[in-house]
């Protein structure tokens, strides 16, 4: 693997947007990696904001 770590990316579980990794988080309820709109406001429909 020669990618770096601030160049991965990956899709959030919840929501559904690719994101780059260092931008994701651990939701404490599911375990799962969720992008920071989803951690910060669970249970909301977000929509592609990029």
């Amino acid at each position: 693997m020669d990618e770096n770590y601030e160049s991965l990316e990956t899709e959030c579980s919840n929501c559904g947007i690719t994101y780059k990794l260092q931008e994701m988080k651990i939701s404490p309820s599911s375990n799962l990696m969720v992008c920071v709109n989803c951690f910060n406001f669970p249970g909301s429909k977000i929509k592609r904001i990029r």
